[in-house]
């Protein structure tokens, strides 16, 4: 038994929901990966992870110990609810627990596959440009936004072996290049020291040299 399945005192579970949550960003029905993982933290943090993920279940109502519980799921609850924004909210507010709310979010929002959000997130990658950005600011844009499109993708290339090597190596090579014209003049120096490499290194090293 870990940590996390043991029963918590009222002492524990009133140190663990004594503050209220507010992570960086609201889930919006686009950025569910990023949310979902910062929504985590925050209730991992506070040791009531067993409300998202069922483990150990909630006692039968009636027990001696539900209505504790039902007070923690409640509030876990309303963290989730909190972090979400308003037009998503009244879709998802009628759920009973907490448990059912996590997944439900997790069924309609993660790993689906929308070609127009994977287009824009393509050109968003494509139109990033560093101009008056500062070299981390730019590159922290750039990619976030290629681990967005890694997130959309419909299905994972799966084949032999050497077909997704040279898949990858394909796409480091795209990306290697993207950072690099994406880059201010004041680096063409650089840029021309990056790209003599044999291999080429993917572009995580390449700004890596250049920061």
């Amino acid at each position: 038994m870990t940590d996390d399945d043991k029963p918590k005192t009222s002492n524990d579970n009133k140190l663990m929901v004594s503050k209220n949550v507010t992570i960086a960003v609201k889930l919006n029905g686009t950025n569910y990966s990023v949310w979902a993982r910062l929504m985590k933290i925050q209730i991992g943090s506070r040791r009531v992870l067993r409300h998202i993920n069922g483990n150990p279940p909630p006692p039968e109502p009636g027990a001696a110990d539900y209505t504790e519980w039902e007070e923690t799921d409640l509030i876990v609850f309303s963290w989730i609810l909190d972090n979400i924004e308003t037009d998503i909210v009244i879709d998802f507010a009628h759920h009973q627990t907490t448990e059912a709310l996590w997944k439900s979010l997790a069924v309609t929002f993660e790993g689906t596959s929308d070609p127009f959000l994977l287009f824009d997130l393509e050109e968003k990658a494509e139109n990033v440009k560093q101009g008056e950005l500062s070299l981390e600011t730019y590159w922290r844009h750039l990619h976030g936004t290629w681990i967005d499109v890694d997130r959309c993708q419909e299905k994972r290339v799966t084949c032999c072996d050497k077909g997704v090597g040279q898949f990858r190596k394909y796409i480091e090579t795209r990306r290697l290049f993207k950072f690099l014209t994406g880059l201010n003049p004041k680096y063409d120096q650089m840029k021309r020291e990056v790209l003599k490499e044999r291999p080429w290194p993917s572009a995580v090293v390449a700004y890596g040299w250049i920061k």
